[in-house]
């Protein structure tokens, strides 16, 4: 956050209150997110001057990496709240290939003249004394706050003004240093009260102290010792992973796991802090392999084979407790040994996100359904002694991931994601009182969150999708352009060969956004207070299709391509990303993982064929209908008829990275074009509908494709290319 010396800035009809952290016009709030705000006081502090975009960048998010994006739409959101269009430079102006500039005239109030200009309009005797008595908005202490010095004198001199005879003076100094004893012993109980208190509490990112450990962007799935020594992590580097040991006392870093092509998770410290816990998946098996390694170097013991997900250590490090598979088959979430072995049941069926509390009495669960894109997702307890069931909290999310329990059975610290936001942040939830509040900005992603014994420090996987725009002619990539950034969740081409995308804006929330085929003209589609996505172009040009969860969980919408004239489609318990039909007629989307059309006019909803897991795309012949499903391995494509939902051909693939957002047919009904990834690069392939191998079509080198679309005539490809970031992040003074 950025700090000043200066309580208010005051330009043209606004004032910045850096106390209060509020920009008003006039006297009507304006609301900014609070990086936002950050960015404006960094500007008006440098009025007059440019400030290069990384170092406004590092005055505003400090030693966090992060990207420009976030920076350029911030300073959109500032010029829309200042009421300024791009080519209007009242306030704020590029300078193309440096950084940005405040150019208005700006009139600073240091806080010491607010102080006394406060002192200077009750300028009586009873004014003044009764400022100091009353304790104005001006000079109030907080409770637990010591008086200062200063503050003591000033207090002095001001009782000393308001007497007469030297008596009277005399006796208002005794009884002025009298109050100031009283206020100061208050002070320091207040202050004692507060500490104590405060060991309860759990700090918000405005007092974190946050170093991130990795800055390649491939590393997640950390872990911290309970003494707070070592951080492991997995790092991902040219399609193989291993496993890190960071030393926080040197940072020094050594690799406990080399290079392969496994992939590690569920990192776990052993009690003590010399063994490490990690599961291990092995090509495409739905199961995983755990084993033990010392910190300090050995060969790591394989103990079991039958692990479904997540491993959890009692406070002794006696007991592990995970989920694994049984021999009927079925999932349950087992206690054992230290060792694998000797284990019992402790729940008899799966648990989402588990976290075992720290007296071993009790599991936290999340539940809920996700897809939804609802508000429908809480955490639950399960009492291991009776197998009792409660809500933890009422507190509700749109998901509800990791989490971790305080190491005093003070509360948890969930990874979860509220309607409003696209991001994941983390949420302090007290126990057993269930009490909820967000502890992270709202810019950044949260998730495999873990706590020392002390709770004084937390380490995270930090992450955020990176997107750019790409147009190119699909017959030829390399003339590929990059024309905006966003569209990983969603993009289109219209038949003018507009480009209609779903893209951030001021706050973390997806709006549909339409521009030229060069990037230029870029106009906002959407204003709401949901997340738009995944916008298609009816065949004959009339409609925009989308999803939105703006009622509350994800429903079908559409609107003209001016965004005027918007419908709610649908009403289900929730609806993903729709495709239509080649004569305009329906509209189909996938709800509880079934296929459903209905009229694009609105209506009655009739099923096509279940065992939906992705987007469909009708024939262009109206026939057919290809649509991502579940094969015996991964993904698939079933192809099944349009008119009554039988399966007609699927295609298999051993791979788990099939992108099952986009899908769609040649023009001349074929073939499927589709996205898949190797060592974290995707290109777009082509199936023939009669069953040979499929073919590569595009030559991209580097980085995924998240969504992407073809013009009718086969000619255009648009796509969302880039990835994923992770990175390590640790977070000291969280108590």
């Amino acid at each position: 956050m950025v700090k000043s010396d200066t309580q208010l800035y005051k330009f043209g009809n606004f004032k910045v209150d850096t106390v209060k952290r509020v920009l008003t016009c006039g006297d009507n709030p304006v609301q900014l997110p609070s990086r936002a705000f950050d960015v404006l006081l960094a500007l008006v502090d440098h009025n007059q001057y440019v400030i290069d975009k990384d170092e406004l960048m590092r005055l505003v998010w400090g030693e966090r990496v992060v990207e420009e994006n976030n920076l350029t739409r911030h300073i959109s959101t500032l010029r829309r709240a200042l009421d300024e269009s791009p080519n209007d430079h009242r306030y704020i102006v590029t300078v193309p290939g440096r950084g940005y500039s405040f150019v208005a005239q700006v009139e600073r109030v240091p806080t010491r003249d607010v102080l006394s200009a406060s002192v200077k309009q009750n300028g009586d005797a009873t004014g003044a004394e009764a400022e100091y008595l009353d304790l104005t908005p001006h000079n109030r202490l907080e409770p637990g706050t010591q008086v200062h010095s200063s503050v003591q004198t000033d207090v002095a001199i001001k009782t000393a003004q308001i007497a007469g005879p030297i008596a009277r003076r005399r006796r208002a100094w005794v009884w002025a240093a009298s109050l100031i004893v009283a206020v100061g012993l208050v002070g320091l109980i207040g202050a004692r009260f507060l500490n104590s208190r405060s060991r309860l509490a759990v700090n918000t990112y405005r007092d974190w102290e946050i170093t991130r450990l990795t800055r390649a962007g491939g590393s997640g799935a950390p872990a911290i010792s309970r003494d707070g020594k070592y951080v492991a992590y997995v790092n991902r580097e040219s399609g193989r992973n291993s496993i890190l040991i960071h030393q926080l006392a040197t940072g020094t870093q050594q690799q406990l796991i080399p290079p392969d092509k496994f992939s590690y998770r569920n990192l776990l410290f052993s009690a003590d802090g010399s063994e490490l816990y990690f599961t291990r998946v092995e090509g495409f098996a739905p199961l995983a392999t755990l084993y033990r390694v010392p910190v300090f170097g050995g060969a790591a013991k394989k103990l079991r084979d039958d692990i479904v997900d997540v491993i959890m250590l009692s406070r002794d490090g006696a007991d592990l407790a995970f989920a694994h598979r049984n021999s009927q088959g079925k999932n349950e979430l087992v206690l054992a040994n230290s060792d694998g072995v000797e284990e019992r049941v402790l729940v008899s069926d799966s648990v989402a996100f588990p976290a075992w509390s720290p007296d071993g009495s009790t599991i936290a669960f999340s539940v809920g359904n996700a897809e939804s894109g609802g508000e429908t997702m809480g955490i639950r307890e399960i009492r291991l002694s009776d197998g009792k069931q409660r809500d933890i909290t009422t507190q509700k999310w749109h998901h509800a991931g990791d989490k971790t329990w305080l190491s005093d059975g003070s509360g948890l610290i969930v990874s979860a994601r509220d309607l409003k936001t696209s991001v994941k942040q983390l949420w302090f939830v007290a126990y057993p009182s269930g009490e909820a509040r967000p502890l992270s900005s709202d810019l950044d992603n949260y998730s495999h969150v873990e706590v020392t014994a002390d709770a004084t420090m937390l380490v995270a996987e930090q992450y955020n999708a990176v997107s750019d725009i790409w147009i190119a002619p699909l017959a030829d990539v390399a003339r590929s352009r990059k024309i905006g950034v966003w569209g990983s969740d969603g993009l289109c081409l219209t038949l003018d060969g507009r480009v209609i995308y779903s893209g951030l804006l001021s706050e973390a929330t997806y709006e549909l956004w339409v521009m030229n085929a060069d990037g230029g003209e870029r106009k906002q589609l959407t204003f709401d207070i949901g997340n738009d996505i995944s916008p298609t172009i009816t065949p004959d040009g009339r409609y925009v299709v989308f999803a939105s969860n703006r009622s509350g969980h994800f429903e079908i919408w559409r609107m003209n391509l001016d965004g005027s004239n918007l419908i709610q489609l649908t009403e289900t318990n929730g609806a993903n990303p729709a495709s239509i039909s080649p004569d305009n007629s329906w509209v189909i989307y996938v709800s509880a993982g079934n296929l459903y059309k209905i009229p694009i006019d609105g209506g009655q909803a009739q099923l096509v064929c279940r065992g939906a897991a992705g987007i469909s795309s009708v024939s262009p012949d109206g026939k057919l209908i290809a649509y991502f499903s579940k094969g015996k391995e991964a993904l698939g494509i079933a192809v099944s008829s349009f008119a009554n939902g039988s399966e007609i051909k699927r295609f298999e693939f051993k791979t788990q990275s099939l992108n099952n957002n986009s899908l769609k047919w040649t023009a001349d009904g074929k073939a499927l074009l589709f996205s898949q990834s190797f060592d974290g690069v995707a290109n777009i392939w082509r199936q023939p509908l009669d069953g040979s191998p499929p073919t590569q079509v595009t030559d991209f080198k580097s980085d995924g494709i998240f969504r992407f679309d073809v013009s009718p005539d086969g000619k255009t490809l648009v796509c969302a290319r880039g990835g994923w970031k992770h990175d390590i992040v640790l977070i000291k003074n969280l108590r």
